[in-house]
């Protein structure tokens, strides 16, 4: 499992760790901000998006053996959340690009071409892969609300599959292409669910009830029979001013 982690002062790197959460081990450490969006299907390589080249984000592949950055021959750095088709020859991202409200584009690693996908007038990003590279599933705004589309991955309007006031956040199929696991927030609280392709059924996974807790990020393990994901606390502190007392002068 491929994870974020941001050191004491440090930058976001990116770890490794075994599906049981042993043998964490940093792979791509700073100074530059790293982000590990993808595995390539060879499972030796990782699409990172980093500012490593000057500051400017851009898409590399990194070879986890060798640690060693290839940057891919398309100019990403005003993308969003890319991610990698399953045959490692697309990337799907959204971006403002072209507009003032964001859209999902598609760049194609092979033509080293561009286009835009979507033309909303909301809100489509986010986009996710179905396992046979045929379908892309969004989140689309409408109002304060964010629903779940699905639309061919060759571009088209989406059609929306949730229908529930609230925020379903997409971000990964089953392997078998019939479920779309997503961090769904229902009656306040926040937690994972997964959305029927066909059927539209839907099915809350974790029994989160805090208001102080939010999930991420559900990725479904590739025999489909786990999923991991992000699950952090809000926490704060309350401190008491003195209001009635001057600051101390400097020296």
């Amino acid at each position: 499992i491929a994870f974020g982690w941001i050191p004491p002062g440090g930058s976001n790197d990116v770890w490794l760790m075994d599906p049981d959460g042993g043998r964490q081990r940093p792979v791509i450490e700073g100074p530059a901000v790293a982000y590990g969006n993808d595995f390539y299907p060879d499972g030796k390589r990782i699409l990172t998006f980093s500012d490593r080249d000057g500051g400017k984000f851009n898409a590399y592949e990194f070879e986890i053996a060798t640690r060693t950055f290839r940057k891919l021959p398309v100019d990403l750095s005003d993308a969003i959340s890319i991610r990698l088709s399953p045959d490692g020859k697309r990337i799907a991202y959204h971006s403002k690009r072209d507009s003032i409200t964001i859209n999902t584009w598609m760049a194609d690693l092979t033509t080293r071409t561009q286009h835009k996908l979507t033309f909303d007038r909301e809100f489509v990003g986010y986009p996710c892969w179905s396992p046979d590279g045929r379908e892309l599933a969004l989140e689309v705004r409408r109002g304060d609300d964010i629903f779940i589309g699905v639309m061919p991955s060759a571009g088209g309007t989406p059609e929306l599959l949730t229908e529930k006031r609230g925020l379903s956040w997409a971000f990964s199929y089953s392997p078998d292409g019939r479920r779309i696991a997503f961090a769904g927030y229902r009656d306040d609280t926040w937690n994972l669910w997964w959305i029927d392709r066909g059927t539209r059924e839907e099915r809350r996974l974790t029994g989160n009830t805090r208001l102080d807790v939010y999930i991420r990020y559900p990725s479904w393990s590739p025999k489909g029979d786990r999923i991991v994901y992000e699950q952090a606390e809000t926490r704060g502190q309350v401190f008491l001013l003195d209001g009635g007392r001057p600051a101390p002068s400097s020296p």
